[in-house]
Order: structure tokens, then C-alpha cells, then sequence
């Protein structure tokens, strides 16, 4: 499958949200030379999962978040997390997206206040 390309992860679930996509998506950016690649896990637009190297849930997501010129692809179908992840993590019954999502997004765009 080939990968597309956006500017960061709030573009790729802004589509994944309108599409109502579920399945997987693989996102990966290169900094200082070095690939970094990550995998958020979608229900109907909305991730119930994600997963970078040793981070899972609001971690990984907080961390994919900060990734620029992203490659991605979307393997669509039944979005299972892998057997491997903690069961706290893949036990999650509320989706991550919008609380998790409008929380992040919020606290991008507002300044902290002194």
C-alpha cells in the first residue's frame, strides 16, 4: 500500500474522522536521520489505541502529536489492538478521540496563562 503524506497527525485524524475509517493507521516522520514510526488504532473515525516505541495510550498519542511531515497509511478493516499490549491499555471501552483528541488539540492553540 502506498503511503500518503500530511503536514502532521491532526490532519490525518481530521480525514480518518470524516471518512468514519476504522482499522489501522501506520504514521512515521524522519528526524536527524532516523525513521520513527507509530501506529494509532481506529473505530469509526475515532482512535481507541495508540502505540510508539515503549509509549501506549495518552502517551504515544501526545507523542505522535508532536511529529511533522508524516507518512502515513491506513489498513482498513476490524481495528484490533495486538495481543502483545498491556491489558489495561487495550481494555479501553471509551475511544481516545474526541476527549483525548479535543484535549490535546486544545492545549496546542492555548497559551498557558501567568
Amino acid at each position: 500500500m502506498a503511503k500518503s503524506k500530511a503536514e502532521n497527525l491532526d490532519d490525518v485524524l481530521a480525514l480518518a474522522r470524516v471518512r468514519r475509517q476504522s482499522g489501522m493507521l501506520t504514521i512515521e516522520h524522519t528526524q536527524g536521520g532516523r525513521v520513527e514510526e507509530g501506529e494509532l488504532y481506529l473505530d469509526a473515525g475515532q482512535p481507541v489505541y495508540a502505540r510508539v516505541g515503549q509509549l501506549v495510550g495518552q502517551d504515544a498519542l501526545n507523542w505522535l502529536s508532536k511529529w511533522r511531515n508524516v507518512y502515513f497509511t491506513i489498513t482498513t478493516g476490524d481495528p484490533k489492538q495486538p495481543v502483545s499490549a498491556p491489558v489495561t491499555e487495550i481494555a479501553m471501552t471509551e475511544p481516545l478521540f474526541p476527549p483525548l483528541y479535543h484535549t490535546l488539540h486544545h492545549q496546542m492553540i492555548t497559551a498557558p496563562q501567568d
